[in-house]
């Protein structure tokens, strides 16, 4: 089995195990997935609002990503293709964004919400987790890590909604390997 072959499918076994344990210790505690990891949809137009933002977002880090010494993206060439390649966009774009936004503005969210340091901890403390998860950039591209996670719990936030963050998540994820196919 080739590293390629190794690290999507360990990534896609990591973003499924979250799902899995989330959903799972949510039941099993009988908390009600709907509430607790708001697994609904706001409006369209909220809904719209907050995707263009976000691509306003991305603007600006792609502007900051010179000044801050990041250079562009490793083209992945021809390294993953066929099966590999469907899977790892699979993977960055629709379960990553699934299992990360889940555990972070899922289920942390809800439970530190709920403590005494309220919206602006539950905010504030998974986006701090969330970047350092992505411990494979370097400390510049953390830090937008971390920019887009306090974005993605003031979304989750303001729409209620785990939903938005996981789209925009994907969004971001997309626009990734865009980059890694074309830029």
């Amino acid at each position: 089995m080739t590293e390629g072959w190794r690290s999507t499918l360990l990534h896609l076994a990591t973003s499924m195990l979250m799902i899995v344990i989330v959903v799972g210790v949510s039941r099993a505690r009988r908390l009600p997935l709907r509430s607790f990891l708001g697994l609904r949809w706001p409006g369209a137009r909220q809904t719209a609002s907050w995707v263009v933002l976000f691509v306003v977002l991305v603007i600006a880090e792609e502007m900051a990503a010179g000044p801050l010494g990041l250079g562009k993206p490793e083209p992945w060439g021809g390294r993953y293709a066929g099966w590999l390649l469907a899977l790892r966009i699979v993977g960055m774009v629709v379960l990553a964004p699934a299992g990360e936004e889940l555990v972070f503005r899922g289920a942390l969210f809800s439970r530190i919400a709920a403590s005494r340091l309220g919206p602006a901890g539950a905010i504030v403390i998974p986006a701090i987790l969330f970047a350092l998860v992505h411990v494979q950039y370097p400390a510049p591209e953390m830090m937008l890590v971390a920019v887009d996670g306090l974005f993605y719990g003031l979304a989750r936030w303001r729409t209620g909604s785990v939903l938005v963050p996981m789209l925009l998540h994907s969004l971001g994820n997309g626009y990734a390997v865009y980059q890694r196919l074309f830029g």
